[in-house]
């Protein structure tokens, strides 16, 4: 037999054996990935079982110092009452599993999407002939992965900042920003950090270092408030808030969101008390949201 011929035979086996270990790694993956899903329902389940058991442990504990002819009473009318909060726990749980669901095949297919270029760079290594084709096929898998991030990614946009007085706070007097999902996948709210600039100091700061790490997590389409974003004391009107609020989507991606806010006392000319009004304005050197 020829050498070009083993040769030849050779590198066929070895293209086709990587082709079967790649199948099955995919397999594997789609496999861990239905596990995993699994596990998501059972641990939704637990978690509403539990919740159950500890409303219904607080309504016993509630009713139990109450008269026996009255009892019955209260554990209905402790029952109705803890009924909207079941469900919106339970609802919140159904929320969680379809986000940890796509999150999981996100990644996924991000894995089958690395195993299909590294058989891509197999071939090249085998097939000297056909590395123009291979290559210009995994800067076609590149732009597709990107497109799909750009697609499918979540985007926030910061929308009306309304006042907020919070009493027996030391940072009181402050605003709260709603915050707007535009993409299609949910943002994960990780930080939210804020800074109130005083008139003449409206530049944006090279640090922002009041900082709120309360986890937020905005379904695509969906609009939530951040908490209070308060001050010990306001400056000098007009001053301005400013701010970075940031967020991952799709499992691992990692955005900011910027916003700035001119706020002034809007006076009620006798028709309302004054009050504090913040208009979206820019300041120099505010970054573009990425």
């Amino acid at each position: 037999m020829p050498k070009g011929d083993r040769r030849g035979k050779h590198k066929t086996r070895l293209i086709v054996a990587a082709s079967v270990a790649a199948a099955a790694l995919i397999l594997a993956l789609v496999a861990v990935g239905f596990v995993y899903q699994s596990g998501y329902y059972q641990y939704a389940a637990d978690q509403n079982r539990q919740y159950a058991r500890d409303t219904e442990q607080k309504i016993g504990q509630a009713c139990r110092g109450v008269v026996i002819d009255q009892r019955p009473k209260c554990l209905t009318e402790a029952h109705i009452e803890a009924a909207p909060e079941q469900r919106a726990y339970e609802h919140d749980q159904a929320d969680l599993i379809a986000q940890r669901k796509a999150a999981l095949w996100a990644e996924m297919m991000g894995i089958a999407a690395l195993l299909g270029m590294g058989l891509s760079i197999v071939g090249v290594a085998l097939v000297y002939v056909t590395f123009k084709a291979t290559r210009e096929a995994a800067e076609s898998s590149r732009d597709t992965l990107a497109s799909y991030l750009a697609k499918e990614r979540a985007i926030l946009s910061a929308g009306r900042a309304l006042f907020n007085h919070q009493t027996g706070n030391r940072h009181a007097n402050g605003f709260k920003v709603k915050l707007t999902n535009i993409g299609a996948s949910a943002a994960h709210i990780e930080s939210v950090a804020w800074a109130y600039l005083s008139n003449g100091m409206n530049v944006w700061p090279a640090r922002i270092t009041v900082t709120d790490y309360h986890p937020i997590v905005i379904a695509p389409g969906a609009s939530e408030q951040t908490r209070h974003l308060g001050v010990v004391k306001f400056p000098s009107e007009p001053f301005w808030l400013v701010g970075t609020v940031e967020y991952s989507t799709l499992a691992t991606s990692r955005f900011q969101c910027h916003f700035c806010y001119k706020v002034m006392m809007q006076e009620g000319g006798g028709y309302g008390p004054d009050s504090w009004v913040a208009e979206p304005d820019r300041v120099s050197g505010m970054p573009r949201n990425g």
